[in-house]
């Protein structure tokens, strides 16, 4: 039987691929980083899915953050409330 990280990093690489998966997926995001942490060495696939998964990670909070300052800017109010 294959290992718990093996089988999240695969299942979060099939089923991450849009921004707006983060909040649905963030707690089998969590329990992978976790398992991640835990264990010493990384098979070969386990590398490749962990560096796809930290790459996705890092560019939609880039989006994320972007979407939030363009929500914030189009919103903004000249003067005082």
């Amino acid at each position: 039987m294959e290992n718990k990280l093996l089988l999240g990093l695969r299942f979060l690489d099939k089923k991450f691929s849009s921004p707006f998966d983060i909040e649905e997926l963030k707690p089998h995001i969590e329990l992978v980083l976790k398992l991640a942490e835990e264990k010493e060495t990384f098979s070969a696939e386990e590398k490749v899915l962990l560096k796809k998964l930290l790459y996705k990670l890092e560019r939609f909070e880039k989006f994320i953050d972007l979407q939030q300052k363009l929500f914030k800017s189009k919103f903004k109010f000249e003067g005082r409330l």
